[in-house]
């Protein structure tokens, strides 16, 4: 279509790249930060995100934070090469990846310390948590951050768990509450 390209937001350097400015965000905000919660599906924003955080401190933690029913970067990474599951079941729609993206494989392999999975009921928690003391409406990709708090040791740490995205429809949101 007369010089429109397609950039796979799953799989595509330069959009990855882009990606990098949560992170800049995120230092630029906190002078020091222990570990990084990134939600992760395909890979391309944290493979930007976990890029830059470890430039910019090394010494940082990111992890990876995906939904139990469409854990396919870290099937992945546990097999050491890119899997594709045979499905996806999770309310999490916008990490709900059968395969993750090849190109930026490599960088979530070098750049992720680790990635836990969290089912969907947890999800239902840090909604109505989120929604009654912050009255902030999150979705549930990027709540996951958010749900994998109580399965870390983190007293004493700078934690910053990455909200985005409010891509909630109203029949959604009312079955949530």
């Amino acid at each position: 279509v007369g010089g429109v390209a397609y950039c796979d937001p799953l799989n595509d350097h330069a959009l990855a790249t882009g990606q990098c400015t949560i992170c800049d965000v995120v230092f630029l905000d906190q002078a020091y930060v222990d570990v990084v919660l990134e939600r992760i599906g395909g890979g391309g924003r944290a493979t930007g995100l976990s890029t830059l955080a470890n430039l910019l401190n090394p010494k940082v933690t990111v992890i990876g934070v995906g939904p139990s029913g469409a854990a396919s970067m870290k099937a992945s990474l546990d097999a050491g090469h890119v899997v594709t599951l045979d499905r996806v079941e999770t309310t999490a729609d916008g990490v709900a990846v059968k395969t993750p993206g090849d190109q930026i494989f490599p960088y979530i392999q070098k750049n992720i310390d680790d990635i836990i999975t969290i089912p969907d009921d947890e999800l239902v928690d840090a909604f109505r948590d989120m929604r009654e003391k912050h009255k902030m409406i999150v979705e549930n990709a990027g709540l996951l951050p958010i749900a994998a708090l109580s399965h870390l040791k983190c007293r004493g740490k700078n934690v910053v768990p990455v909200l985005s995205g409010g891509n909630m429809d109203v029949i959604t949101v009312a079955s949530l509450v």
